[in-house]
């Protein structure tokens, strides 16, 4: 009956009208690619950290998509906003060398997206 509901009570006498049938796939008929052959996909880690914490975060993260095999993760770091000043303040460690900053030009190079941000 349209508009109508199912209640609790009747739900189990309820049966449905057609089979559930899963959709199926065409088989290709290209050639198969080995993993070696297809391009590698870059993952952008992304990240901003003043003490070091979400650095290492992100660092595990990249080590586990690494783990992948036709992946691999590219760690960026967030430029730094607050002045030198403040940071000498707040006992701040300087930024690792060895991270490039993230270029917003660039973004669309990649594959995929890991962002890490503190609270």
């Amino acid at each position: 009956m349209p508009g109508s509901c199912v209640s609790k009570d009747s739900a189990s006498s309820v049966q449905a009208s057609a089979p559930v049938v899963a959709p199926t796939v065409a088989p290709s008929r290209a050639a198969p690619v080995a993993m070696a052959e297809m391009a590698t996909k870059k993952v952008y880690i992304i990240y901003y950290s003043m003490y070091g914490h979400i650095a290492a975060l992100a660092r595990a993260v990249k080590q586990g998509v690494d783990s992948v095999e036709g992946v691999e993760g590219i760690l960026y770091q967030v430029a730094e906003t607050l002045p030198a000043e403040v940071l000498a303040k707040m006992h701040a460690p300087a930024k690792p060398e060895d991270v490039p900053l993230a270029d917003p030009h660039t973004l669309d190079t990649a594959d995929g997206f890991v962002f890490g941000f503190p609270t």
